[in-house]
């Protein structure tokens, strides 16, 4: 399949009319009639490129017929930044060096993903590590029962030891009887 069959059956896959591509790529009609039919045959790197952003794929997947994946990375840019790095003999030349680069900003950017998700599935770890640790209610109730039970021993111990000491006559707080030798009251 030629470039130019590559670029009508991408334009078709996207639903669109050779018009609506020429406007999405800001090329005139007539350019993508010709690039379709095939009466272009070295097309400018810019218009390729243009034509494929359009189309949401990297340029070489139109001059190679390779890949048709939507491309995370700005195609514009790239372009951009090797034309300025070196002068390239064709388009087939740009094209590839644009896969490779793309191929390693994207491989790059994976890397950032997976560092990122990484860290946050670490993060979500020690979350869910300190929420385990902190007690349940039931949890709370039966320490504080302890505890508590703990407290009333130690209430009773403290009475017997001042009955022992005081020969019976303990006062038990605000709403109890002291108690009497003679007896209650």
């Amino acid at each position: 399949m030629d470039l130019g069959a590559r670029i009508r059956q991408a334009r078709l896959a996207e639903n669109l009319s050779q018009e609506g591509l020429a406007r999405r790529a800001d090329v005139s009609l007539n350019v993508v009639s010709r690039l379709e039919r095939g009466l272009i045959e070295d097309p400018h790197v810019s218009t390729l490129t243009r034509v494929a952003e359009a189309l949401g794929l990297p340029p070489w997947t139109l001059v190679s017929g390779k890949g048709g994946v939507p491309w995370p990375i700005n195609l514009r840019a790239l372009e951009m930044e090797l034309i300025q790095e070196r002068d390239f003999e064709s388009v087939d030349e740009l094209s590839e060096a644009m896969r490779e680069r793309g191929a390693q900003k994207l491989l790059k950017q994976y890397d950032n993903d997976i560092t990122e998700l990484s860290n946050l599935r670490n993060t979500l770890r020690e979350e869910r590590q300190r929420i385990h640790q902190i007690p349940t209610p039931r949890e709370r109730v039966r320490e504080f029962s302890g505890v508590l039970m703990d407290f009333l021993q130690q209430i009773e111990i403290v009475e017997r030891a001042l009955e022992k000491v005081s020969g019976g006559h303990v006062n038990h707080g605000p709403d109890e009887e002291v108690a009497t030798e003679g007896g209650g009251g």
